[in-house]
């Protein structure tokens, strides 16, 4: 057999066991539970279920999301919270049809993500769209969940104009004040600098897709929007002082046609505990 032929053969075999692989990393959800302990969650939400979907991307699962509701029907959340880039384009069909499923289980939070922004659409068509489903839609402002006489404040950072008052820290610095702990949505894991300094309790971001690509037998992705190659933050659970930040890898592709790689989609299920 000729030197061309094995290199040959040998590319069909690999290609052979890893296409499979790879088909089914970029259609199958992960469901992935974090517990979170903090001394100053309040004692009426011990054990509360927060289901995080994050970065959409108008995908598809099955008809009329099944898989996608399915898989969040499973974890009994008591509120469901949007992390941003729920749409690419003025096509909205796959997203819409989520919204009106996912309220069907639990109320919905939702921030939005740099996408949203791109399109232009988002005051006009994104936003009304969300507030006539009744999802309670957070741009830099923050609302509550009252359980008795406790709340839980839950804040929301718009990814529009992040680069002026976030950086600042105005905005989280007012939204915080006078509150033991703090739930925020936010688009973006790079910022967990500033969401550590202004003492934000705990932060659920996606933006960062798992780094894409994710190298065998490590935690590293590979690249993220605004982090770059080999990104620090692309999954899990990041702590610093008093603030806790989860990313998730979220459940869709940006515009670029570029698979996902060892990297499935993921749903985050967090739950909070008093210590």
């Amino acid at each position: 057999m000729s030197r061309k032929k094995r290199i040959i053969i040998s590319l069909s075999l690999v290609l052979a066991i890893f296409t499979p692989l790879l088909i089914w990393d970029n259609m199958r959800i992960e469901t992935v539970c974090y517990d979170i302990k903090d001394k100053n969650i309040p004692e009426a939400f011990n054990g509360f279920k927060i289901v995080q979907a994050s970065d959409l991307h108008n995908n598809l699962f099955g008809e009329n999301q099944h898989r996608l509701i399915e898989a969040i029907k499973k974890e009994n959340p008591d509120i469901i919270v949007i992390t941003g880039d729920l749409i690419d384009s003025e096509k909205m069909a796959s997203s819409v049809t989520f919204i009106k499923e996912a309220v069907k289980i639990a109320p919905c939070y939702y921030v939005n993500g740099n996408h949203e922004i791109w399109t232009g659409l988002y005051e006009s068509q994104i936003k009304p769209m969300l507030l006539e489903n009744g999802v309670c839609v957070l741009d830099d402002e923050k609302t509550y969940i009252a359980r008795g006489e406790a709340r839980l404040p839950i804040l929301g950072l718009s990814d529009r104009g992040y680069v002026g008052d976030l950086v600042k820290g105005t905005i989280l610095e007012e939204l915080t004040a006078d509150e033991d702990f703090t739930l925020l949505l936010s688009h973006r894991p790079e910022l967990f600098e500033l969401y550590a300094e202004e003492n934000v309790s705990l932060v659920l971001t996606g933006h960062a897709h798992g780094g894409q690509v994710r190298i065998p037998f490590t935690h590293q992705g590979l690249y993220a929007p605004n982090q770059g190659l080999f990104p620090k933050y692309t999954e899990g659970v990041f702590k610093k002082h008093n603030t806790q930040m989860i990313v998730s890898r979220g459940l869709g592709n940006n515009v670029f046609p570029i698979p996902r790689v060892n990297n499935c989609y993921q749903l985050a299920a967090v739950t909070l505990n008093r210590e």
